[in-house]
């Protein structure tokens, strides 16, 4: 199996997403500290903790991370997508 597919789209993630903060569409801060890979099916994960409890670390699939709100289930909500990058933001 050839990995520098992965390993191109490992590093391009990391270098855009490592370090920022992004809003959870219920309202939460959160870091993205790190990018992995899941041992058994190799999909990409997002490693992020949030900025109030970091003693507290998350993963999440990347395409969860990135994906839309559902608006079917959460209709009253306005941000579209998941986790949104914002700037500085403090809670």
């Amino acid at each position: 199996m050839d990995k520098r597919p992965m390993r191109q789209e490992l590093a391009k993630r990391y270098k855009d997403m490592i370090g920022k903060t992004y809003r959870h569409f219920k309202g939460g801060l959160y870091e993205v500290v790190d990018i992995a890979v899941h041992s058994e099916n190799a999909g990409v994960l997002v490693i992020y903790k949030s900025k109030k409890d970091p003693t507290l670390a998350w993963a999440r699939p990347l395409d969860m991370f990135l994906s839309d709100v559902d608006k079917e289930k959460y209709p009253l909500i306005r941000q579209d997508k998941r986790f949104v990058e914002v700037g500085d933001e403090t809670d």
